[in-house]
Formats: structure tokens, sequence, C-alpha cells
């Protein structure tokens, strides 16, 4: 056994050192059924093409082989095997079907991952990334449109499986094929030995090298040289002691003898994690194939009466390098290449020792001090970048700077004057006032943060791109007060809101009858039933906002005018210079009109308040007590602002009405117990309390709206309607006769 060992092994290195690589044998036609994967289930990912990076020549070639392989010679249900080509594999497929796959798996059954594409390390070096489909060449796309290696293992976690074997053909240098970096900039670098595995479940991981070197193809065959090996291996190949298993040991030593003999130009060493798994049986060899000794004999014979191929490549030789002196020792010097994109940039470099360098790019320094390098470039409209790189001794150092157009962040909203905050790329920090604005910024990822006393503190982050203008709009919502204890308050008790100017009076917990008073001869339908109501402790509003408080709010960029929440002209709206046409007095303290239900809900959170249920509006009007009226029993005249008729003086006979609201306050006869004013008339007030849609409509406008309740009545109602226990329901309109007042 030991010569045909040899023998085997000498045949396999003559042939493989010889110029002739026509003879690796095709993978396409796949062996007898062995059996024994009925219970798999498997994920295949082949990367032939990229929509923004070089592809992988061949990957297809060699997925269509695993795929034979795992259906027809072990036997794995078609249905329970997804291939995913090209464009088909971005981030959100990959996580799909690996998360199906999963699920697809039977108990004690083999589950099966082959990736064959780009790999990279992520932004901090801890992980290395699987590169989806439509990743561009930026290290934040690399990061967005990557599945983690970490992610895939503990997905692996969820499923039935016996053990799991994935195959990586990638590698974590973040390079293509031919050495090319991947991202335009500094590739992060992940640790040179890999962590070891310690899953839950058993698992394989075979890689196609280190992470540092680079994956690529069979010398004379363009397919991906590990996947091929490694499949070759599990068809018998690898079988070395001829034991009829082979085992994830056999197929990653195969494989680097293969790789280590054939290979020049680049070293490529597959790895095994955890190292433990090396006993681990991966394929059965008894239905296999023996190496291909039959394309061995034919070369021999082609190469027959000629000079045989040595059996391996002579060892490299190479010389020492340049040295340079420092700080009395000689060091071996290395190489730095500065390359920028646009061409051209100016470059500013300080060495080691902190000499400075100024020149242009491109830049090739074949004798650059090793140690750590600063390199700076710049160049006219475009965003300075600056970028450390280590430069080893004896060896080349690559950096290539893709230089990115300015972009531009601004910050709006309400309250102007807020305190806002931004961090973003490269250190950045700046602060100050809302509005904020800055421009030349280095695209990235920005946070801002915007923040003023007695507001909640809102947050943005996104990322600003090259030669954009970004605004970010915020509404700063007022933020819950902290009210006093509810068993230290009395009925009544007041406390002013300096911001809004609102005076809060305090309604207690209780509970009261709603609806008519039994005594009451002239109670309507609207205030029946009589129910027996709870309420829980509130504050309420003294009086009805006003047109000052609600134009506050509205200077804040909150709330609306209220004339933009009627249908049609009310000449009775009461805006400022109305109500200056119309009174000798201010106009500040008229009850704001002319607002819808949705208009006095905004305001009422702006005062970190809501609007009454009509249940509360009851109970506060008659102070908890069984009265008509909010001052008691007594009829309206002299306590209350509404349609009061009487004939004119002169004639004795035209009828004259009231017109328009009375500043707040204007009838402290009409006052509740607990001090609440104008709880009838002036203007009838918006609750909480909903009835549902109704269609409403002038002349050819029509619409369906909410119907809410009202209550108190206003300056246009008859004395009737004042009664605290009426209820009138109407749609969400606005007009001179309706207001609001605020809860807490």
């Amino acid at each position: 056994m030991v010569r045909s060992q040899l023998v085997r092994s000498l045949l396999l290195v003559t042939l493989l050192a010889s110029s002739a690589f026509a003879q690796w044998p095709s993978l396409a036609v796949p062996l007898a059924p062995q059996g024994g994967g009925e219970k798999d289930a498997a994920l295949l990912v082949s990367l032939e093409t990229y929509a923004f990076l070089p592809g992988i020549p061949g990957a297809k070639e060699n997925a269509a082989a695993w795929f034979q392989h795992l259906v027809k010679t072990r036997g794995v249900p078609v249905t329970q095997v997804t291939w995913l080509q090209n464009t088909e594999a971005a981030l959100e497929s990959i996580r799909k079907e690996l998360k199906a796959t999963v699920a697809k798996v039977k108990p004690g059954g083999m589950l099966w991952v082959v990736f064959i594409g780009h790999g990279a390390p992520s932004e901090d070096g801890s992980d290395g990334l699987l590169v989806g489909a439509d990743a561009q060449n930026v290290m934040e796309s690399f990061a967005a449109r990557s599945l983690k290696r970490s992610e895939l293992l503990a997905t692996l976690e969820s499923g039935q499986q016996s053990a799991s074997v994935v195959l990586l053909d990638a590698c974590f240098s973040g390079q293509s094929p031919t050495g090319e970096l991947l991202v335009k900039g500094v590739m992060p670098t992940l640790p040179e030995r890999e962590t070891q595995l310690t899953a839950k479940k058993p698992v394989v991981v075979l890689s196609a090298g280190t992470s540092r070197q680079v994956a690529g193809a069979l010398p004379g065959k363009d397919v991906p040289a590990f996947s091929y090996l490694a499949l070759g291996g599990l068809r018998g190949w690898a079988d070395e002691n001829h034991d009829g298993k082979v085992t994830a040991g056999e197929v990653v030593g195969f494989s680097r003898s293969v790789m280590g003999t054939t290979l020049t130009g680049r070293t490529q060493t597959p790895t095994l994690n955890p190292e433990s798994a090396v006993n681990v049986v991966v394929g059965k060899a008894k239905a296999g194939e023996e190496l291909p000794l039959s394309d061995v004999v034919l070369w021999l014979k082609g190469a027959a009466g000629g000079t045989k191929a040595s059996l391996a490549p002579a060892p490299e030789v190479r010389a020492p390098g340049p040295m340079v002196t420092s700080g009395g020792v000689k060091a071996v010097v290395g190489s730095l290449t500065v390359k920028t994109t646009p061409t051209g940039a100016r470059l500013d470099l300080v060495d080691p020792k902190g000499q400075a360098l100024a020149t242009r790019a491109p830049l090739v320094k074949s004798d650059a001090m090793p140690g750590r390098w600063k390199v700076t470039a710049t160049l006219d409209g475009y965003v300075k970048q600056t970028r450390d790189i280590e430069v080893p001794a004896d060896d080349v150092a690559i950096i290539e700077l893709a230089l990115q157009k300015p972009a531009s962040l601004e910050v709006v909203g309400t309250p102007e004057g807020a305190q806002v905050k931004v961090t973003g790329p490269e250190g950045f920090q700046n602060e100050g006032g809302l509005p904020w604005k800055a421009e030349g910024l280095t695209p990235g990822e920005y946070v801002v943060s915007i923040s003023r006393e007695g507001y909640s503190t809102e947050e943005w982050r996104g990322v600003v791109a090259a030669g954009k203008a970004q605004q970010v709009m915020r509404k700063l919502q007022r933020a819950r007060v902290a009210l006093p204890a509810e068993a230290t308050l009395q009925p009544g008790t007041t406390r002013l809101d300096s911001r809004t100017g609102i005076t809060w009076v305090w309604m207690p917990a209780g509970t009261f009858e709603q609806g008519c008073v039994p005594s009451d001869k002239e109670c309507r339908d609207d205030e029946k039933p009589v129910v027996t109501k709870t309420v829980t402790g509130f504050w309420m509003a003294k009086t009805e906002t006003t047109v000052k408080q609600y134009e506050a709010c509205v200077a804040e960029g909150r709330c609306t005018a209220a004339q933009s929440g009627i249908k049609s002209v009310d000449q009775h709206c009461n805006s400022r210079q109305r109500l200056l046409d119309r009174h000798a007095g201010s106009p500040d303290d008229h009850p704001v009109n002319c607002v819808n239900w949705e208009q006095a809900t905004t305001f009422c959170e702006w005062a970190a308040g809501r609007l009454p249920s009509g249940t509360e509006w009851e109970y506060a009007a008659k102070s908890g007590q069984p009265v008509i009226f909010p001052w008691g029993n007594s009829r309206p005249p002299g306590k209350a602002r509404f349609a009061s008729i009487w004939l004119d003086p002169a004639s004795g006979k035209t009828p004259v009405f009231t017109n328009g609201t009375f500043p707040v306050g204007s009838y402290p006869a009409g006052v509740s117990a607990w001090g609440l004013m104008d709880m009838a008339g002036n203007v009838s007030e918006w609750t909480a309390t909903s009835y549902g849609m109704v269609e409403v409509g002038v002349g050819d406008w029509r619409s369906k709206m909410e119907k809410l309740e009202l209550r108190g009545g206003g300056w246009r109602d008859g004395e009737d309607v004042l009664r605290a226990s009426l209820r009138v329901a109407s749609p969400s309109l606005a007009d001179g006769g309706r207001g609001f007042r605020c809860a807490q």
C-alpha cells in the first residue's frame, strides 16, 4: 500500500507540475448514486458576475458540479437544494434562503452551505463578510450589502441537522483573484489566525485560504481552485487511506497538497475550523473514483522521448531589499504606493520619523522607511482625506484614496434656537442653534441631535451622500410636565404655565350624574339618559383657548392658522386684525375660533395636554354637582355671552342680535364652583368624544368627516344650548362660533 500511494502521489505531482494542464478532469458528470443525503438540505451561492465588482470566473461551473454531486450522488432531494446565481445572490436573498434551507433539513441530516464569491473583512476587522451581488466598492456598501460570516454560522444553530458543512471559496483579505483591492481606500485586515469555533451544534468550516491570502483559480483551468479540489476530494481523490470515507481533514490536506505543488505567484493554504473537526466524515469513497490516472498515462505517452517535468518548482530566492539607517540602526526599506481617484491630487506625507514630503498622486516610493505613515490627499472641489498606512520592511504597501465631492447638511424645524449637535465621519463634531447648516462635509453617516429644555429630544441618523445637500426637518414635542401629587390638591387649585399662558385648574376625582338634572322641567333628548360616571382627577384650562395662546403655537410651527381650517368665509373669525377692527380693547384675550377638531387637538398636544372627553367636560362644568348651568340653576342673562334678542330702542320693532365673541372671563357671575370661566357661551367647545363618520356637504362639495361632540354653546346659540348636560354632535368643521379648551 505504501508503494501504491507513493506512485500515485508521484504521478499526480508529475501531471500537475507539467505545462499541459489540459488534464484537469471535468466534474460535470456525477458519480453513481451513493445515498445518505435524503435528510440533507443545501444552499449553493455562485457569483460569476457582480453588479459593481469583478466576477469570479468559473463559479457557475463549480457550483453546477456541486449541485449534481449533492442531488445525483449523495441523494439530497432536489426540493431541499437552493442555488442562487449572480444577481439572485443579493444580501436579502442569501439571508432569506439560508433561513429556508435551515428549516428544510431533517433531524439527523447534514446541512450544506457552499459560497463561491468574494469575501472581505468587516469594517472593524472583527468578522468576515460574504459579499453580496450588488455591493459597491466602498466599505460602507460592503458592510451594508454583505452577509457576516458570524450571522451565517449563528443561523445554522436553529436547524435539526446532526452537523453542518460550510465551504467558503472566498478569501477575506478583500482582494480580487488578481490581487486588486475590492474597496477603494484602506481595507481592514482580519487576524492571521482565526478564532476557533465553539458552536453549539457540530459545524465544519472549510475556507479557501487564510485571512490575508488571495483565493484564485486553478493554473491552466479558469475555475476557482478550492471548490473544485474540495469536490474532487469528496469524489474520492482525498481518500488517502482507502477506508471508503472522506474526512474534513483529508479534503483540506489534499487541497493544500495540490495547491502547494501547482500554484505559482501566490500562496493559498485552505483552512479547517475548528481544527478538531479533522476526523468528521463529509463524504463516501466506496463508490467514488481514484485519481485520474488515465490522463496521466496519456500525458506520459505524449512526453515519450522527452524530458519529464520536475516534481516541484524550485523554491523562490529573494535578496533583501535596500537599506536605510534609522537611529544608527540599519533597516530594510519597504515600498509605498499612493493612488487617488481622480488622479493628480496633492499628497502631503509624514514618515515614521515625522519628516514631511509633498508631491502629487500617483506616488511610488521604493525606499520608504518602514513604520506608520500619514497620507493626506487634497484636490480642489473634493473633500480632503487623511489616512494612516503601515509600510512593512522589505514589502509593498498600497493605498488608493477615492476622493469624494463634498456634501452639505441643513437642520431645520421648531422651536427656533433649539440646540443642534452633529457628529459624523473622521471625528466630525459641531453644534449650534436651530436652524443649523454646514457645507463642505465629508460624505458618510451623520448623527443629529436636537434638544431644548421643556421639549422631548429628537434624533436623526443617516448617510449624507457625496455632492448632495441633505435637509433634516424635526419639530420638537413639548415634554410632559411633572404635575403636583393629586393627594395634595384641593378642588379649584390653580397653576400657571408661563410658556403657553394657560392657567390650569384642578378637577378632583369623583362620581356624578351625567345627563339632565332630575328636577329640570326643560330637559332635552340630547341630555338623556342619566348615567352615573366616575372621573379621575385632571386639570382643565380656566378659560377657552385665546387668540394669543393659539398664535404662540402657530409661531412655533406646530399649529396652522385658525382660518385655514374653515371651508367658507366667516367674518366673525377672530384673527388679530379683524378683532382690532371690531373692538377697542386688545384682541389677544378673545377666544380663538374658526378652528376644526384636528387643529384643536394639535394645540392641546403642543400645550402638553389633550382635549377633554365629553364626560370630563360635563363633570368640570357642573363641578361634580347636579346643576343645570355651570354657575347653578339660575337663567343665563348676565352670566354668559349668548344669542340674546331685544327690540331696537329707536324703532321699538327691529330685533338686535349679539355680534361676535367677548374676551374670555368677561362674565365673572358665570364662573363655576371650581373656578372655570365661560363654560357656557362665548364659543362652543370641542371635546375628544366621537360618534363615528358622517357625510357632509354644501352644493357640489361632499366629504366624509368624523362626527364629534361640542359642549357649552356659543354667542350664536340660544340659552337652552348653554345647559351643562347638553351634547351637540357635529362634523369637524370650523366656524366663528366654535373654539375649545384643553385638559391635562
